[in-house]
């Protein structure tokens, strides 16, 4: 064994020093029968072979500059344990780096020699994990397809919400769930390929990511949820698999340079306000599946000319196509674009209703 260690009162495992040159360490989570609780002020000092660590969901405690002079040192995968118990330091990249990766007090987290990321987790039921939040600097961030032994299937609440230096993510084919707002605000995020496995994507999951150009969803998903798009200023390019049967509310609303989106034929229903401002969409063909689509859907699309929708779509709702007039041909209802202002109701305007 490359831990030293000692048994605090008969109960519990505390590492007090790592002895190995290996550049990926797991820390057991149990030693000699007892569970590794707690490690140890500096155990892990200069330890110059490390790249990642991983620290069971045993242990509670951190002592003082754990990590201090592991130069190489990339990626630190922590449980939840530590992060609701310890939460004041390790919250912010500056107090981690502070506390765990140097004793220098009035460092900053821009001018740390090292980019690490810090991924925390959670073990729910005994079986699986769940990404629950990431800090760090690097940009390019793999998400590891196994921690503890057990799968990773799922990217937990808003868990990688607001990381500015995100440009790309990398999901392994575990996980099943990607949870409300997970990548919210990635003002760079730029790639990310989401895999087959994945089910579920939750509301707003990449709203505001401004980089976002093109994406793919999987046909493993078959709900595109609220927001989970919006304010993708620069997404361009969407891919929607034939499993999708319904289209949230807002969930491409200000997409402002949204050219290319094909509806599958397998969707039912498209909510309010979900294409509202694309201002950049000019062709739309409505599927024959669907039969409702909500209020404003395509309001204030400005450049959208060219409407094509099945008679079988029995509800259109209020605005949904504000500035056009309808006329049936073979079968289809054909969208003949007019001035806006004839179409709108009452003493107000677009900019009024929505600013």
């Amino acid at each position: 064994m490359d831990f030293e260690f000692e048994i605090i009162d008969d109960e519990n495992v505390k590492i007090t020093h790592y002895t190995g040159i290996a550049e990926s360490v797991t820390i057991p989570d149990v030693i000699q029968g007892l569970p590794v609780t707690s490690i140890g002020m500096a155990a892990f000092e200069n330890c110059e072979s490390i790249i990642n660590i991983e620290i069971p969901a045993s242990v509670a405690n951190l002592g003082k500059y754990v990590f201090k002079g592991c130069s190489r040192l990339s990626y630190i995968i922590i449980p939840a344990s530590i992060m609701n118990i310890m939460s004041e330091y390790i919250r912010d990249y500056a107090e981690f780096a502070r506390n765990f990766l140097s004793n220098q007090k009035d460092i900053q987290a821009d001018t740390f020699i090292n980019d690490v990321s810090i991924i925390y987790y959670d073990i729910i039921d005994g079986q699986n994990v769940e990404i629950i939040n990431y800090i760090g600097k690097i940009e390019a961030v793999v998400i590891p397809k196994e921690i503890q032994g057990l799968p990773v299937t799922s990217i937990g609440f808003c868990s990688f919400s607001r990381c500015r230096n995100l440009t790309s993510i990398t999901i392994p084919d575990s996980v099943t769930d990607i949870g409300k707002f997970a990548f919210r605000e990635c003002y760079k995020l730029e790639h990310i390929i989401i895999p087959n496995s994945v089910t579920s994507i939750g509301e707003g999951t990449f709203s505001g990511c401004v980089s976002l150009t093109h994406i793919s969803i999987p046909d493993s998903v078959t709900k595109i949820r609220n927001a989970v798009f919006k304010g993708c200023t620069n997404l361009t390019h969407v891919i929607l698999p034939n499993s999708i049967t319904s289209i949230g509310k807002g969930a491409f609303r200000n997409c402002e340079n949204l050219t290319n989106i094909t509806l599958p034929n397998s969707i039912i229903t498209i909510d309010d306000r979900a294409f509202m401002n694309c201002i950049s969409l000019t062709n739309i063909t409505i599927p024959d599946s669907v039969k409702s689509i909500g209020d404003y859907t395509f309001f204030a699309c400005k450049n959208l000319v060219n409407v094509t929708i099945s008679n079988t779509t029995l509800i259109i709702g209020r605005f949904s196509f504000i500035g056009y007039d309808f006329k049936t041909v073979n079968g289809k209802k054909i969208g003949i674009k007019r001035n806006i202002k004839n179409h709108i109701d009452g003493d107000f305007n677009i900019d009024e209703i929505f600013p």
